[in-house]
């Protein structure tokens, strides 16, 4: 239920809801004080020796932050570039562990978390470290690797370490939520605190119903930082299996079922049925859910008059760990395609100098 209502899509319990108000004004007054003694360096930022880009949102979960951070990646391909993440629900998430040293993938999909081993699959030249300690990481991959760019997996909380350019990506269907901090709503910061961000990237702009009352809203707060436009573009189909390459009109008019475990599972759902399948059925999860064989069983149940399960390329690299060879399984690949004229000069050249 709580999820419901902080995504206001339904008005909920009127108790819940005072809880949940309550414990939000004690969170706004915990972010306000930690960004208020960075400010007054009471708490101090540290400078890393390479150029650092943080890639973050305002929001909990589903803008698309994989994709933006792979496309940011390779703008900077002359480079030597190193990404840093938290490595969320791994086992090496509370130490420094590399994923990739840029030739090749050291750890698994459990030891590293499925978005860093995600990115170490689709960049396999870049150093990807995980770690919550990230000036830490910071210093190993100047040292080790010759990182001459730090990129900041999910960086605009992580007030530690100072950053040459914060991008925040802002999710095009529900940008702020009903607008209220967590617990109450999906806002991780106020709204104010948006002026700290360089450069803005609206995504699922093609999903969006309201992207004047969005760019107005960022205007607002922040005028001068631009505000760049994206989409998450579908590409083609994979076999988990064989890995063999299907395209997109593929699954017209056959029978699919869906199945996901991340922020956005509805954009995901929008971008399949565009495609026109005959008969659809979407199995949902929680975010980063670890899959188990119990749950391949529930699927061979599902598959009765299913031609194919359908799912994104984050939940393939866990589901690859389970799912046997002759349920056919293929995930979406998709790309992140920024429409704004001219994007890759306001980052390279008016914020790096590059």
């Amino acid at each position: 239920m709580i999820e419901y209502i902080i995504r206001e899509k339904e008005k909920g319990n009127k108790l819940i809801l005072s809880i949940l108000n309550f414990i939000s004004c004690l969170y706004y007054l915990v972010v306000q004080l930690r960004l208020f003694l960075y400010k007054t360096k009471l708490l101090r930022q540290t400078q890393a020796p390479a150029k650092v880009i943080s890639i973050g949102n305002i929001t909990l979960g589903g803008t698309g932050k994989t994709p933006a951070i792979i496309e940011i990646a390779r703008l900077f391909s002359d480079k030597k570039v190193a990404i840093l993440s938290r490595g969320y629900k791994s086992r090496n998430e509370n130490k420094m562990a590399v994923v990739s040293d840029g030739k090749q993938i050291l750890l698994g999909v459990t030891e590293s978390g499925d978005e860093p081993y995600l990115l170490a699959k689709r960049l396999p030249t870049v150093p990807i470290i995980i770690g919550t300690d990230r000036v830490k990481s910071a210093k190993y991959a100047i040292d080790k690797f010759g990182a001459e760019i730090i990129v900041l997996d999910d960086g605009f909380q992580y007030l530690p370490l100072k950053r040459d350019l914060d991008i925040v990506l802002i999710d095009g269907k529900n940008h702020y939520g009903n607008n209220s901090l967590f617990p109450a709503g999906i806002l991780r910061e106020p709204i104010k605190n948006l002026k700290r961000a360089n450069i803005f990237i609206i995504t699922k702009i093609d999903q969006s119903l309201n992207r004047t009352a969005i760019v107005q809203d960022l205007k607002r707060v922040n005028p001068n930082a631009p505000i760049l436009e994206s989409r998450h573009t579908p590409i083609k189909f994979i076999s988990l299996d064989s890995k063999e390459e299907y395209p997109l009109e593929f699954i017209k008019d056959i029978d699919i079922l869906a199945l996901s475990s991340i922020g956005d599972p509805d954009s995901f759902e929008a971008i399949l049925k565009k495609l026109t399948p005959r008969h659809f059925l979407h199995l949902k999860y929680p975010d980063h859910y670890a899959y188990t064989k119990k749950d391949v069983y529930k699927l061979i149940d599902c598959l009765q008059g299913i031609s194919f399960i359908i799912t994104t390329e984050k939940d393939m690299v866990r589901l690859k760990e389970v799912v046997p060879p002759d349920i056919p399984v293929l995930y979406l690949m998709i790309k992140f395609e920024i429409s704004t004229p001219n994007w890759q000069n306001s980052i390279r050249e008016k914020f790096l100098n590059f």
